[in-house]
C-alpha cells in the first residue's frame, strides 16, 4: 500500500501563473537595445566628442536659463559635465565660463580638434589652445559660453 501526500504548495504551484501580454515584453526588448545602444555610442565617442556634446548640452541649458544668476540655474550646468572635474564661473551671468580639470594630453588635442568653437544661439569658446601643440600631460581647459 501507498501513501500519497498532498499538501497545500504542490497545489499552489500546479496552478497557471499569469502570462504577460506580447506587447510588453516587446516593450522592454527595445528599452533594453536602446539602452545598449546609447551605452555603445558613448563608449565609441571620442574625448572630444564628449567634451562637445556635454558644452553643447550646457549651451542649450544656458540658453533656457533665467536671466538671473541662480544655484538651481547652476546646478543644471553642472549636471552636463557629469563625473567631470570642472568649475563653473558665472560672475559675468548669463556669460558663463566652463573650466573642465585634468583633461590628459590625447584628449585635449581631440577637444582642440573637435570642439574648439561651437556656433548656435549661444556660442562656445575655447581659451588659449590656439593649436593642438599647446595642449600638456595634464591641461585645464576653459570655454566661454555666450547667450
Amino acid at each position: 500500500m501507498s501513501v500519497t501526500l498532498w499538501s497545500h504548495s504542490s497545489q499552489r504551484e500546479s496552478r497557471p501563473r499569469p502570462r504577460l501580454p506580447r506587447p510588453f515584453w516587446v516593450l522592454i526588448g527595445i528599452a533594453l537595445a536602446l539602452g545598449v545602444c546609447l551605452e555603445l555610442r558613448a563608449a565609441l565617442q571620442s574625448p572630444g566628442q564628449t567634451i562637445r556634446g556635454e558644452l553643447e548640452a550646457a549651451a542649450v541649458e544656458l540658453q533656457s536659463a533665467p536671466m538671473e544668476h541662480s544655484e538651481r540655474a547652476l546646478a543644471q550646468l553642472r549636471r552636463n559635465f557629469h563625473e567631470r572635474d570642472v568649475t563653473i564661473d558665472a560672475t559675468l551671468w548669463p556669460l558663463v565660463s566652463v573650466t573642465v580639470h585634468g583633461v590628459d594630453a590625447s584628449a585635449c588635442r581631440d577637444a582642440v580638434d573637435k570642439a574648439r568653437r561651437i556656433e548656435g544661439l549661444v556660442v562656445v569658446a575655447l581659451e588659449r589652445y590656439g593649436t593642438v601643440d599647446e595642449c600638456g600631460n595634464t591641461n585645464d581647459m576653459t570655454w566661454r559660453i555666450l547667450p
